[in-house]
């Protein structure tokens, strides 16, 4: 604990050091980092301060006060390391002292802020070898700042620059290094993410230059949203009239339904897919256990159940008295009947908004995963959609707002992004690269509940199965501060009060909620709360395996 009171120079230091675990919890992702990690030990030690650099200068760049912060635990740090030396001891060889200095000179170039003196007088007869050495790689470094993945690939060539050892088989991205990785807190983006975002990204040809999307498709054009083969439905099926509301979108121009395995680079799913296998470990074996239970427990009476009281059939030896005490009656019958949940789909929906950042998302997309393959050994079908949204802050609907003069009360005045992870009738292991793509950095953002389910809605009146059930694992209210600002902080809620209700009580999808934190009770008639995610794979195995293990009682 720091000395109370604190004067100025000692709340700067405190503030420092909070500032950069603060920035560290926010940007960096330790599974991604592991997978191009160095084995060699000091060619690792530098990758990871290299990490650290990075994660600072996201902070550093937009935020003066942060800047000056990070110096003072720097400086702080680096007296420190110099009281520790020992007197007379032998000069280090050239190479440890290149890379000693070489996280300040990055430090440097890719925050744009002044050293504090300390770090400058260390970087003296250091600061021309490495410029002539890695000058060239800073420079390609600093608009990938926001990029992890990028700028990996990027600080093993910093590496390179210095003659360290990089295991060739590392750069391939394709298995992780390390097990056992703690997993990061989750936590939103700060507000100010998406200005830095901006700042630092480059534009491209496929992307705008409000931020690179992680979407842009290995192609030279876009393919159209949502034109994905559908089965034709049941025309006997009418859908349910939509419910009376105020609710207004300003523009669905650049709205989008993407499928990962179409629209994403394959290598990037690749990676995706791997970083989730490597942060799967610690849960695996738990969700395993869980999908054999529900499997077991759906099986049981997949076989044949009975009705009892018909008029005939087989008797019932348990109404024999029944017979005994009234000879007419005909009501002492049962008849076998075959389970019909093989004539079911299940949807699950899960929220890709910025909060599930972290351990929260990865045990969303295990739990999904798991929970698909279960469901199809038993002849279910399953299909896994996600929501989020393109961009922070409204994106291109808000420019076109702005252009057109910032009308009043313009409704939904944000992107929506739609993502289908597994389509009903793909196969599940087809299906598992797929939800690699929630770990993308890129992705989660912000959230528009209402809309999605009616998405999810449509997609399964589409469908050709009797039975529907859309499941829901979100984690509060929804959340698009462009559309809120505008509209009134309770525009997003009521139109997913009045979806909910609409589907509740005049459609045939029955609708299930799961809420991640948050009590979601409050909006659907059928919610579990997890408070911990970790017990995310039990709620939600438990109630799956209750929708089709209910058997009919007697009459």
């Amino acid at each position: 604990m720091p000395a109370a009171p604190l004067d100025a120079a000692a709340a700067a230091r405190l503030r420092g050091h909070a500032d950069r675990l603060a920035l560290r919890l926010a940007h960096h992702d330790p599974a991604l980092h592991a997978l191009a990690r160095p084995t060699d030990p000091r060619a690792g030690a530098l990758y990871d301060a290299i990490e650290d650099v990075r994660c600072e200068a996201l902070g550093a760049r937009g935020l003066p006060g942060v800047a000056r912060n990070l110096a003072a635990a720097l400086a702080e740090d680096l007296a420190e390391e110099l009281a520790r030396a020992t007197p007379g001891a032998p000069a280090n060889d050239r190479l440890t002292e290149l890379a000693r200095a070489l996280p300040l000179r990055l430090r440097e170039r890719l925050s744009g802020t002044a050293l504090p003196p300390i770090a400058t007088a260390l970087l003296t007869g250091t600061r021309d070898e490495l410029d002539r050495r890695s000058g060239a790689t800073i420079e390609r470094l600093r608009p990938l700042v926001a990029d992890q993945a990028a700028f990996a690939r990027g600080a093993r060539d910093l590496l390179g620059d210095l003659g360290l050892e990089c295991d060739a088989a590392l750069s391939t991205g394709r298995r992780p290094m390390r097990t056992g990785l703690r997993l990061s807190i989750p936590r939103a983006p700060p507000t100010d993410a998406p200005a830095l975002a901006r700042a630092i990204t480059p534009a491209t040809e496929d992307a705008p230059a409000a931020g690179l999307d992680p979407f842009a498709p290995a192609g030279p054009a876009r393919r159209a949203a949502g034109t994905e083969r559908r089965p034709r439905a049941d025309p006997r099926r009418r859908a349910p009239r939509a419910p009376a509301s105020d609710y207004r979108v300003f523009t669905r121009a650049h709205d989008e339904i993407l499928l990962p395995e179409r629209d994403a680079d394959p290598t990037e799913l690749d990676r995706l897919g791997a970083a989730l296998r490597a942060r799967a470990r610690p849960f695996e074996a738990e969700l395993a256990r869980l999908a054999h239970r529900l499997e077991r427990r759906v099986l049981a009476p997949q076989r044949r159940h009975w009705r009892f009281d018909q008029d005939d059939g087989v008797l019932d030896t348990q109404r024999l008295s029944r017979v005994i005490a009234d000879p007419s009656g005909r009501t002492v019958y049962k008849v076998a009947v075959d389970a019909d949940f093989k004539d079911t789909i299940v949807t699950l929906l899960v929220d890709n908004s910025g909060s599930l950042r972290g351990t929260s998302i990865v045990i969303a997309a295990l739990c999904t995963d798991f929970l698909a393959r279960a469901l199809e050994r038993c002849g279910v079908k399953v299909e896994i959609l996600g929501f989020t949204t393109r961009e922070w802050n409204g994106g291109r609907s808000r420019e076109a707002w702005l252009r057109a003069g910032s009308p009043r009360r313009p409704g939904r005045l944000s992107d929506l992004r739609h993502v289908i992870y597994k389509p009903a009738d793909a196969p599940a292991r087809r299906a598992r690269r797929n939800l690699g793509w929630m770990l993308h950095p890129g992705l989660l953002k912000e959230n528009v509940d209402g809309e999605a389910l009616c998405w999810a809605h449509e997609r399964l009146l589409a469908r050709p199965e009797r039975r529907r059930i859309l499941l829901v694992i979100s984690d509060g209210i929804p959340l698009d501060e462009s559309t809120l600002s505008e509209n009134g902080s309770g525009f997003l809620e009521r139109h997913l009060r009045e979806v909910i209700a609409w589907i509740e009580h005049s459609s045939p999808v029955e609708l299930i909620a799961i809420g991640v934190g948050h009590d979601v009770g409050h909006f659907y008639a059928q919610a579990t709360t997890v408070q911990r995610i970790e017990a995310l794979g039990t709620v939600l195995f438990d109630r799956v395996a209750a929708l089709f293990t209910a058997r009919p009682g007697r009459r």
